[in-house]
């Protein structure tokens, strides 16, 4: 039997070393992505700058672009194309 104690350890270990502002950024969930995609604020663009390694962009993409989705929540139609320039630029620029 294998003895797992030790690469949990090693796991605890890297978890605490992961700085405050990462583990905040990895519980940013994809709606907040979207919802800040819609936001012109400041401070919603430095979020999404900090979240930009951590986001599943293909689960994004599908939240974006279904019709089912984020269009839903525009307020009308010119929002969602403000919206959907945001998106295409951020993915532009930060997708890995």
């Amino acid at each position: 039997m294998v003895d797992y104690r030790l690469d949990v350890l090693r796991a605890a270990v890297q978890i605490t070393q992961i700085s405050k502002v990462t583990q905040r950024c990895m519980q940013v969930s994809r709606i907040q992505v979207i919802a800040k995609l819609y936001a012109s604020r400041p401070n919603d663009k430095e979020d999404l700058i900090a979240v930009a390694p951590f986001v599943n962009w293909e689960i994004l993409e599908y939240l974006a672009l279904d019709d089912n989705e984020a269009k839903k929540s525009a307020l009308n139609e010119r929002n969602y194309l403000d919206f959907l320039y945001d998106y295409r630029e951020y993915k532009e620029r930060y997708r890995l």
